[in-house]
């Protein structure tokens, strides 16, 4: 995955004549985000929501993420409760599956009355541990007859045994107890490849895996991120300080920042400008820079287009 202090490395250290492959494919990255901002004054945050507060730019990631919200969300709003309603969840790490799932549930919680149980395995060390929490999810259901369950790191051991082999019963509720239950398990791991070998090579594996449902509509692929989904990720953030809108510069700047190299450090920053812009809905760059900072902003800002067509036109040349 491209960091933010990777786009600037990249920029200054073009004009010396490193054309590398790698910075094709950086070149690649960037251009989609690069091209959206130059063409556009502000940016309406909402335009890139694919669940609550999880955010993507890339338009094919976007869409796939909404139709897998819909998937999850459309058994209870269609009321059609089967008797396996199990979903697997996976992505490559630091795609924000767990940020994803969470705000499916949120919005499960909000418009359907569904009953969120999330149990986060985490920290989780002894297998009584884990009985505990799965028990207490039993007794919940005593009480709700519609629930939405959340199990984070699904793929882990404990205490030698995988996890996944201690829901095999779990995931038979809807059936011997006549409850709706909709089980959503968060995996991660190198490749799906992987993930599903692991659970075809345990003792248990296959019988669970074929309590997931078919893997066309059951199966939920997290994409990795692009360069531009990591700045609207970031500046996402922002909706939870009532900006509501960016300039396209400010999205920018934050591109133009080597020390805004991950989502974190991007909500930081713009929680640091809430607490001194309070009342604004708009993230402009002025909130980044100050007034002796603008010129050197604006040759930044060029430079990058300057340099991102050379090497798109050497790309082609070459192609």
């Amino acid at each position: 995955m491209v960091t933010l202090s990777e786009i600037w490395n990249w920029i200054i250290s073009f004009p010396s004549g490193n054309t590398s492959t790698s910075s094709f494919a950086l070149a690649s990255d960037l251009q989609e985000i690069f091209d959206y901002l130059r063409g556009s004054r502000q940016i309406e945050l909402a335009e890139f929501r694919a669940a609550g507060q999880y955010f993507r730019f890339d338009q094919k990631s976007l869409g796939y993420l909404r139709e897998c919200k819909d998937r999850v969300l459309r058994i209870p709003r269609e009321k059609e409760w089967r008797e396996r309603n199990n979903f697997l969840v996976w992505s490559p790490p630091g795609a924000g599956k767990t940020s994803f799932v969470s705000e499916i549930a949120r919005e499960g919680e909000q418009q359907f009355n569904l009953l969120h149980i999330p149990i986060d395995l985490k920290d989780v060390r002894k297998r009584a541990d884990l009985e505990t929490q799965i028990d207490e999810c039993r007794k919940s259901l005593d009480n709700r007859k519609s629930v939405l369950v959340t199990v984070d790191e699904w793929d882990r051991q404990v205490e030698g045994q995988q996890v996944f082999e201690m829901f095999h019963g779990p995931l038979e509720w809807n059936e011997s107890q006549g409850k709706e239950v909709i089980w959503i398990f968060i995996a991660s791991g190198k490749t799906k490849e992987d993930l599903v070998q692991l659970i075809n090579n345990s003792p248990k594996g296959t019988d669970v895996y074929r309590r997931l449902g078919n893997e066309k509509e059951y199966q939920l692929i997290i994409p990795a991120l692009t360069a531009g989904d990591k700045v609207i990720i970031g500046a996402a953030k922002a909706l939870d300080f009532k900006f509501v809108r960016a300039e396209a510069t400010a999205l920018m700047t934050i591109a133009l920042d080597p020390s805004l190299d991950s989502c974190g450090a991007i909500e930081k920053r713009i929680r640091d400008i809430h607490r001194s812009n309070s009342g604004t809905k708009l993230l402009l760059k002025d909130h980044f820079l100050e007034v002796s900072e603008l010129t050197q902003f604006y040759k930044r800002y060029e430079q990058i287009f300057t340099q991102l067509d050379k090497v798109i036109d050497i790309m082609v040349r070459l192609a």
